[in-house]
């Protein structure tokens, strides 16, 4: 059984380590969300990250020489809503120059997992958020009353390892 608690050394806040951790995460998540046919035919795998980087240089150390269902990952850092499409993760990072609503509405119906570490996030579509339990354990929640509306499939086994928010 995999586990998804991260214990985090900063007294309530994420550190830079903990980021880190969350970044990794990714490729486990990915073992558990299927893509539409048309986002799986698409290579490399890309996960994009929307908003002010949070990991620097790391995520291209981490998934240097990693796949995704046998495609090279490419990691985007981006600019602006239309090359959301093109991605199959999209890590929401503080954001500045859209609102979430934005970013929802350009990546619904087109296959995205979206994952964000903002208070309140999942419950407004975003499909996996970061938290932190008890000031120091990084957990995750999931809304997967979104999947259907963005053309992803969340495993029933993931799902039973996190909180569940969202209306149905």
């Amino acid at each position: 059984m995999l586990i998804f608690s991260l214990t985090i050394v900063a007294f309530g806040s994420i550190n830079d380590a903990a980021l880190i951790k969350q970044a990794k995460f990714f490729s486990r998540f990915e073992r558990f969300v299927d893509w539409s046919a048309e986002q799986n035919k698409r290579s490399p795998f890309i996960i994009g990250i929307i908003g002010r980087n949070p990991f620097g240089k790391q995520l291209e150390k981490i998934y240097a020489n990693i796949t995704f269902t046998n495609r090279p990952i490419t990691i985007k850092y981006l600019t602006s809503l239309e090359e959301i499409i093109n991605c199959h993760i999209l890590y929401i990072a503080p954001i500045e120059n859209f609102t979430i609503e934005e970013i929802l509405n350009s990546s619904k119906g087109k296959g995205v997992f979206l994952i964000s570490f903002h208070e309140g996030w999942a419950e407004k579509g975003v499909h996996l958020n970061y938290y932190i339990e008890n000031g120091k354990h990084l957990k995750f929640e999931l809304n997967p009353y979104t999947s259907k509306r963005d053309n992803i499939y969340i495993d029933l086994k993931l799902l039973r390892l996190a909180k569940i928010v969202g209306d149905k």
